[in-house]
């Protein structure tokens, strides 16, 4: 057996699976961001509403979201948990569940509204709270210079307080995604900040948009052009970049962004899928846009998962994500390393013979 068609074999038997361990190891130098999906704290209501969510890095302040409970209450309530009756609610939020027979715990947040009101659970979702301070220098040009992102994360299939899934999200709001990457720094001196996204979105057929191929996919910015610019969205000028698969599966994605050299785009993004050993290339151009917000800590850098289009509903589970400084090749599957390991014992085996 050839390393191509085990690492073939390796895809198609861990693809849709759940298990503790990721199938890549980490890259040189290790995660500088690292949340593994297992807590899904509200987060602390003193000073900064929004601020030490998740796992205490993270916040849940951006733009105009709209969270379930008021958190500014006298004791705090708490948000709305999806299908959770005892809170009294149907309408969303953000929970952890734990995957049968695995044990693995695993975050789902859930849009199910479209208009509303305060604490609603509209437009959910977190950044992490300051992310320049894990970074070698603030001012680390986070999309030019590179960086690497790794998640596993798929779209829920069943009902979800009404709303039956799977059911994702487009890119829009230039360049933003259910994963979204942000620069915003004064890269050539003119004394003012230059923003750029690039978002990422598992998305349904017919659903959130009509795909090419009728196939759901995961989708990310157009390639329009070779600067930064507002028309880069799902259905918007240029050329789509799509990558078929079936989003009610866990996927893992290890996927390296970098500025563009060859002049086909801003940005180009290399894309490793469920332990494949060779990416898939893709040629994006940056949102012209970056969160503003003060309550994400800053104004320079970001990374956050989120629902966050007020006419938009959907919902999307996240085993983990990481991202790391840097352009790092996936390295080879633990899985597939001790496949190989046994394959070469075989053929010693046999050559002794």
């Amino acid at each position: 057996m050839s390393r191509t068609i085990a690492a073939l074999v390796l895809s198609a038997v861990l693809a849709g699976s759940l298990s503790a361990a990721p199938m890549y190891s980490d890259p040189a130098g290790g995660w500088a961001v690292w949340y593994d999906g297992d807590n899904a704290s509200f987060g602390d209501t003193i000073g900064v509403v929004g601020a030490n969510a998740l796992d205490g890095n993270w916040c849940h302040n951006h733009s105009s979201d709209e969270w379930g409970g008021d958190p500014g209450a006298t004791p705090p309530e708490p948000p709305f948990r999806p299908n959770d009756a005892s809170d009294g609610n149907s309408e969303g939020g953000v929970q952890t569940y734990t995957e049968g027979g695995t044990g693995a715990t695993y975050l789902r947040l859930a849009d199910v509204k479209t208009s509303g009101g305060s604490f609603d659970n509209r437009k959910v979702g977190f950044y992490y709270e300051d992310l320049p301070s894990v970074l070698t220098t603030p001012d680390y040009q986070l999309l030019d210079q590179g960086c690497t992102l790794y998640v596993r994360w798929r779209l829920p299939a069943e009902l979800v307080d009404g709303l039956q899934g799977p059911d994702g999200k487009k890119i829009d709001n230039d360049g933003r995604g259910l994963i979204a990457l942000q620069q915003n720094l004064d890269t050539d001196s003119n004394g003012s900040k230059e923003p750029k996204q690039i978002g990422f979105s598992l998305s349904v057929d017919g659903t959130d948009y009509d795909y090419p191929g009728d196939s759901d996919v995961l989708t990310m910015n157009n390639l329009n052009g070779t600067s930064p610019t507002g028309a880069v969205d799902t259905g918007e000028a240029g050329t789509m970049n799509i990558l078929p698969l079936d989003v009610t599966q866990w996927h893992e994605f290890w996927i390296t962004i970098v500025a563009d050299q060859s002049g086909g785009g801003t940005h180009k993004v290399d894309i490793w899928l469920d332990g494949a050993m060779l990416p898939q290339t893709f040629h994006v151009t940056a949102g012209a846009k970056a969160e503003t917000d003060g309550d994400l800590g800053n104004t320079d850098a970001g990374l956050g998962f989120m629902h966050n289009q007020t006419g938009e509903k959907g919902m999307f589970d996240i085993d983990f994500i990481g991202l790391a400084e840097g352009v790092h090749a996936a390295p080879e599957p633990a899985t597939l390393a001790l496949l190989g390991m046994g394959l070469a014992g075989l053929a010693v085996r046999r050559k002794r013979r």
